[in-house]
């Protein structure tokens, strides 16, 4: 009774037990199976039977089930075995076998324990604790970030090494096209040149930006959309992957792709959690920007703050070279009229030949003066019709007397060149500045080409040159031999207060001075270089209708001399003041003289009938010479008054006093002939209009002696 129990209990074991039991003999052929091989694998248990046991084992398996049925027929008992079985349906499921001896009639029953879920949930479970890795690293990666590139790199190196992801990259949105390029890659292939062809087709990888959602690939081998790539993908063991959008201020900026050997590695939460991944990294990329407007705001700030240095310093050097500019034009006033007295005397030709060196050099002192001042304080002229060979030929002259031996200078510029409507002092100054520049670039030795043409400008040949449009226009061209200029350099070159050059050795307003210059003229300038060749200046002027008039020179003419006038002379220097006092004099004019402004007034005072001009100088000590015509024209509103300046030989100085107070205005240092003709038309003009000044009563004062 006992047995008859036990063997009912072992059916009811076999018929009921969840593990699946196979009855097998030496060969491995099926002679039973209990009813769990079909809720298990699917399979009947008559479709079971006779049926050899490999059939069942996924093939890369089977060699290890034959070596467990030999070791089971030579009576050794296997523990657990892990293998693959084959459901129905064409799956696998994962099983451990386990199996004792063979019985005296040589067969084994082996029993087979589902534990696909287990290993499932295991994996699960692995790769979350992967993702919370990655996910923790990603935190530290994205607080600690310093610039977009490191947060990229490291976002993905960590996403292999602590998500134990197989591959992941970074694409980034171009804003123009739409295309998402990769910025950073790590894991297997990255580097490779023939890697995945990352690209932001809109149903692959970039459909996570399109749509602005993770979006998973479960299998590769399965999935229609990643076609163009499998066969890649094959090759490096990637068989799934997740791409998350990355944003910024509401809009998506790029992708985070990872992908795994495994398919179907991507559940809900691990989803989930790489979407918090690449929620850090977009925070990062928010708090990075942020941290850029900063930088960009201070360094604007900065900008400007040296921006207003360097404009205070420049106004300073104006104010200091007028000083200077002033005191030379004094020192050379009195050597340019000595000279001009001395040629009025008998000399032999040596003597003669020493005056005219004497005389060349003042001239070029009182040029260089001129243009030093005009540089520092932008004193302007007014624009009038005129060939740009003139200024072309004076600035050769001056570069060719202080270069180098080493530096050589060509010009070519035709004589009948068209005329263009230019000032004179500023188209000087943009040819000086060009050529300096060439010169510094060639650093000692080299060609410095400068070439005037007429031509004319298409509409594709203007679109080449920022500001450029079609029209007919004087180039003139500034060519030097030096290094060139590199891209980066190139693209900035006119921008104010940029300079390539150390710091105290440039204020980088040479060139953006210049290019305002010729925009206020109607022009443009164009750049040319070759790195390792040399660079080209091209300066566009419109072309005038009407050519300037090229007047031949003029024979001299002796200065007109005086018939007894009585002129006043006001003058600090006392060598100026006593060659005017003698040079008048030697052309039969009458003069007093006066150190400062109180003196004068008071010389005039007693004089004021007889005075037929006041010759002054502007600037002086006591009382300058504003301040005393203003006073000497209240004892007689119709004075006529010459102002002399050392600074400026426009109205600039004299515009307080009305333009009707003064008649002429000399430049220091002048010539006697200048100063006796200028005294002659000052005292042959018509008189002034008496000016009444504000809140002054009009004086009536006599004419004086010979004036109707």
């Amino acid at each position: 009774m006992k047995e008859h129990e036990r063997i009912r209990d072992l059916e009811e074991f076999w018929r009921n037990a969840s593990d699946v039991f196979l009855l097998l003999d030496q060969t491995g052929t099926i002679q039973g199976a209990n009813p769990a091989v079909e809720a298990t694998l699917g399979w009947s248990v008559e479709a079971t039977i006779g049926r050899d046991v490999a059939t069942l084992v996924h093939p890369d398996d089977r060699a290890r089930m034959r070596e467990a049925l030999m070791q089971l027929c030579a009576g050794v008992a296997i523990g657990s075995l892990s293998l693959r079985l084959s459901r129905a349906d064409g799956a696998y499921r994962q099983v451990n076998l386990r199996a004792g001896a063979a019985s005296d009639d040589g067969r084994v029953v082996v029993v087979a324990r589902d534990v696909t879920l287990f290993k499932q949930t295991m994996s699960e479970n692995v790769r979350l604790t992967h993702a919370y890795h990655f996910l923790r690293r990603a935190s530290d990666v994205s607080r600690r970030a310093v610039s977009r590139e490191a947060l990229f790199t490291d976002a993905c190196r960590c996403a292999v090494t602590d998500g134990s992801f197989r591959l992941a990259w970074i694409g980034m949105l171009d804003p123009e096209t739409g295309v998402l390029r990769p910025v950073a890659t790590a894991g297997v292939g990255h580097d490779s040149p023939n890697g995945l062809p990352f690209s932001a087709d809109p149903d692959g990888f970039g459909q996570a930006a399109r749509e602005g959602r993770p979006v998973v690939f479960a299998d590769f081998a399965h999935n229609a959309t990643p076609a163009p790539w499998r066969a890649a993908a094959r090759v490096y063991g990637l068989r799934s992957s997740a791409s998350l959008p990355l944003q910024a201020n509401g809009t998506v900026v790029g992708v985070l792709t990872v992908f795994a050997a495994e398919a179907d590695a991507f559940d809900d939460d691990e989803v989930m959690l790489l979407g918090d991944v690449a929620a850090e990294i977009s925070a990062s990329l928010r708090a990075l920007e942020r941290r850029e407007d900063q930088q960009r705001t201070e360094a604007a700030v900065r900008r400007l703050e040296a921006q207003q240095q360097r404009t205070q310093r420049l106004e300073s050097v104006g104010t200091l070279a007028g000083g200077i500019a002033h005191d030379l034009n004094n020192t050379l006033a009195p050597i340019v009229m000595a000279v001009g007295l001395l040629e009025r005397l008998p000399l032999d030709e040596r003597a003669a030949r020493h005056l005219k060196t004497i005389e060349k050099s003042a001239a070029r002192g009182a040029a260089m003066v001129k243009q030093v001042l005009s540089f520092a304080r932008g004193l302007e002229g007014e624009k009038v019709a005129m060939t740009v060979r003139h200024v072309i030929n004076e600035v050769a002259k001056m570069l060719d007397a202080t270069l180098l031996k080493d530096i050589r200078v060509e010009v070519m510029a035709p004589r009948d060149l068209p005329s263009v409507l230019a000032d004179p002092a500023q188209l000087h100054q943009v040819m000086l500045s060009l050529c300096v520049n060439a010169v510094q670039a060639m650093a000692g030795h080299g060609l410095l080409r400068i070439v005037a043409e007429e031509v004319t400008l298409e509409q594709a040949a203007a679109l080449g040159i920022a500001g450029g449009r079609a029209g007919h226009f004087i180039c003139i061209s500034v060519t030097d031999t030096g290094p060139g200029i590199i891209p980066g350099v190139l693209d900035r070159i006119f921008e104010p207060f940029f300079t390539t050059k150390p710091a105290g050795q440039g204020t980088g307003l040479g060139l953006s001075t210049s290019l305002g210059i010729v925009r206020a003229h109607g022009g443009f300038i164009g750049v040319e270089s070759i790195v390792g060749r040399g660079s080209m200046f091209r300066v566009y002027l419109p072309v005038v209708v009407e050519s300037a008039q090229h007047v031949a020179p003029e024979t001299p003419v002796p200065p007109p001399d005086g018939r007894g006038e009585l002129v006043l002379v006001v003058e600090d220097e006392d060598d100026v003041r006593e060659l005017v006092r003698e040079t008048l004099e030697q052309f039969h004019f009458r003069v007093i003289t006066a150190r400062d402004g109180a003196e004068g007034i008071a010389l005039f005072s007693r004089e004021s009938e007889d005075v037929a001009v006041v010759l002054t100088d502007i600037k002086m000590p006591v009382l300058d010479g504003i301040a005393m015509t203003l006073a000497i024209r209240r004892l007689r509103p119709d004075v006529r008054v010459v102002a002399m300046s050392g600074v400026d030989a426009s109205l600039a100085d004299a515009e307080r006093l009305g333009h009707d107070s003064v008649t002429r205005v000399m430049q220091k240092p002048f010539e006697i002939s200048t100063l006796v003709r200028t005294v002659r038309e000052a005292i042959d003009a018509p008189r002034p209009v008496p000016v009444v000044m504000p809140g002054e009563p009009s004086i009536a004062v006599p004419l004086a002696r010979g004036e109707a």
